[in-house]
């Protein structure tokens, strides 16, 4: 059975998650892909990461409350549940499996009043919350018929730029340290991640400035620094990393209005 690989869809949902000119195109993209979440195991005896396709319409949901909020699991791509599932897993949560079914039949079972749809939690990128508003005008065509960034509050970002007295050492010291010897990197800043277990887990973004055209060189030799560092193996920290660009409202906010913890030598912040 093929799975839904969307890579296409993956891309435009971290495009979706960091500028917000892009996300009616995005959510209209939800309505038309295959998508996939996390349901009970219950008697199920095939491997936990293979994707399902179930045919009944009585299927239990799972999701999480935070802060006062429901949740429901979203994903974009068979890899982005497979990283939800690790994720959900190592946290103790009931065993689960992932199934798969066009976009707009699963939205329309996730579409409960007072209850957001999460996408991609668990993932290690960025995340991106959708509220009950904004799903119904989805289903019933209202949303496009808006705004593309949506009234305010409807999505829900998923980082916040750390000021210096919040940095935690044991991470940035050693990408610091790092991004020294790397001609390519410009600046870099350091995000924190809601929370998507509720249970305390802290999940930091490294955002990075890149000189080069293409910043998946330096994305990666970050992250072997924080494969090899030991704080990032503790249970109770997770680390991503993404990059900036000028192109961005939101990213040249943080650059505008947050030190980053590193600079490189002739770096300017970026003019208004």
């Amino acid at each position: 059975m093929e799975e839904p690989v969307n890579p296409a869809l993956d891309a435009l949902f971290l495009r979706a998650a960091k500028h917000a000119e892009v996300r009616m195109e995005f959510c209209a993209a939800l309505l038309e892909a295959e998508l996939l979440t996390l349901v009970p195991r219950g008697q199920s005896t095939r491997a936990a990461d293979s994707v399902a396709r179930p045919e009944g319409r009585n299927i239990p949901l799972i999701g999480w409350k935070q802060e006062g909020k429901e949740y429901y699991f979203l994903y974009t791509s068979a890899r982005m549940a497979r990283k939800g599932l690790k994720y959900f897993s190592g946290l103790g949560r009931q065993p689960m499996v992932i199934i798969a079914m066009p976009g707009e039949r699963l939205l329309r079972m996730m579409a409960q009043p007072g209850t957001w749809i999460s996408l991609n939690p668990g993932t290690e990128t960025f995340e991106l919350s959708l509220n009950d508003k904004i799903v119904a005008g989805m289903l019933d065509g209202t949303f496009f018929e808006g705004e593309a960034e949506g009234p305010e509050g409807d999505f829900e970002a998923a980082t916040v730029a750390l000021r210096p007295e919040e940095y935690p050492m044991e991470l940035v010291q050693p990408v610091f340290d790092h991004l020294k010897t790397r001609p390519d990197a410009l600046a870099a800043w350091i995000l924190r991640a809601k929370d998507p277990g509720g249970d305390g887990k802290v999940c930091y973004v490294f955002a990075l400035l890149s000189g080069a055209d293409d910043a998946r060189s330096l994305e990666q030799s970050v992250g072997m620094v924080l494969s090899m560092v030991n704080g990032a193996d503790r249970k109770d920290v997770e680390f991503g990393i993404t990059s900036f660009d000028y192109g961005s409202p939101e990213e040249m906010a943080v650059m505008r209005n947050f030190v980053p913890f590193f600079a490189a030598p002739g770096y300017k912040v970026p003019a208004v």
